[in-house]
């Protein structure tokens, strides 16, 4: 039987509503006896919300040596993480990968960078190889380069981008514990550019980095 309010809760979100911050706390601190209906209330949602899904491939097509300073990240310049290092990928490199996962039966193909931001005859490379995957292919094609600009945004959606993924990480709060050689408004800015350019947007978190229950 679940918990009262795990029932109350999954109620309210069959019936179109949501959850407040509130409820997460409350979800967090019930006893490890009730993960099982945590389980299957998530998987009830799951199911009413309906199971879509798609493949997506990513190339890492610049590795390493990141002027950041983010703590969890193995493409820190900052640690010794024994991390592959290269610049970005040739043209002709990206566009072969993504016409392999487009033959493999990818119906998405990200392109991956490491760094705060790329230099713009990078961005002008990322662009040509999205406009070629665009003419050849039917893939979807997302990218996570850094921070965007709104003239980065503006090319990077006229080439044929249609999602970009940038992760927040942690809570505003906690951010200056992971990383202090940018600022969380640089990130909420890229994340916002991508949404007003009309691009889907990928962000999410990571969990166990040392926060607190209320920062997650």
């Amino acid at each position: 039987m679940l918990n009262p309010l795990v029932s109350t809760l999954l109620d309210r979100i069959l019936q179109g509503g949501a959850l407040t911050q509130d409820d997460g706390r409350a979800l967090a601190a019930l006893g490890q006896e009730h993960t099982t209906g945590l389980l299957f209330a998530a998987n009830a949602v799951m199911k009413a919300r309906g199971r879509v899904s798609f493949t997506c491939s990513i190339i890492n097509a610049k590795s390493g040596t990141c002027s950041q300073d983010c703590a969890f990240c193995a493409q820190s310049g900052h640690y010794r993480t024994g991390s592959p290092t290269h610049p970005l990928l040739p043209l002709e490199d990206m566009v072969e990968r993504g016409l392999a996962m487009h033959a493999a039966g990818a119906s998405c193909y990200s392109i991956v960078t490491s760094g705060l931001r790329l230099a713009e005859d990078e961005i002008e490379r990322v662009c040509a190889c999205l406009r070629e995957l665009r003419q050849r292919t039917d893939l979807s094609l997302s990218a996570s380069l850094g921070l965007l600009t709104p003239e980065y945004v503006r090319r990077l959606v006229d080439a044929g981008l249609s999602r970009y993924h940038h992760n927040l990480e942690t809570a505003r709060s906690h951010f200056p514990a992971i990383c202090t050689t940018h600022e969380y408004d640089q990130d909420i800015e890229t994340v916002l550019l991508a949404k007003e350019h009309g691009l889907q947007v990928c962000s999410g978190g990571i969990l166990g980095l040392g926060e607190s229950w209320d920062q997650r």
